[in-house]
């Protein structure tokens, strides 16, 4: 793996501030033999807050209302044997049925991949059913926007796990 960090000050921002701000160009390879097709560029580029703002007037559409919208992560974080999985059920039941969760928060309908490093298959074919009646909601109300993608005995690393995922078809 490589990771490239390079400054690049031929491009600075058009504002009337004193010094412009700092651009880093950042390229990384997902796989460990460098190809061409595999090396992804990201430009690190501070921006005003008034070009943020003209840039991006309005927010994305929610997927689950006040807490999450499209595009964006949301970490489950908790010592373990907390209920972190039985949460992620829920949450992932929950959007796929486009119910509220937690009696308070309104989702959207919306297709749900949940990708599962822990628990065993068949734990999981238990649990989500089990998660599903307890709310009352037929495992044919979300059956078709769940997918589940247990991973345990065939963890992957983020880099490679990311690599896969843009393969996928939105």
């Amino acid at each position: 793996d490589s990771l490239l960090l390079e400054t690049d000050d031929s491009e600075p921002l058009e504002s009337k501030a004193p010094a412009p701000l700092p651009v880093l160009k950042v390229s990384q390879t997902v796989e460990p033999k460098p190809q061409a097709d595999n090396e992804k560029v990201f430009v690190f580029r501070p921006t005003r807050l008034s070009q943020l703002i003209s840039e991006n007037p309005k927010l994305k559409d929610p997927i689950v209302h006040e807490l999450l919208r499209v595009g964006e992560t949301m970490n489950l974080i908790a010592a373990p044997k907390i209920g972190k999985s039985w949460l992620a059920s829920d949450l992932a039941i929950s959007i796929a049925s486009g119910r509220v969760w937690l009696d308070t928060f309104k989702t959207e309908p919306s297709s749900v991949l949940m990708i599962d490093n822990e628990l065993h298959p068949a734990t999981l074919a238990h649990r989500i059913p089990q998660v599903a009646e307890a709310r009352g909601i037929a495992i044919e109300e979300f059956d078709s926007r769940l997918a589940i993608a247990p991973l345990r005995g065939n963890l992957m690393d983020l880099k490679i796990l990311a690599a896969t995922l843009m393969k996928l078809p939105p």
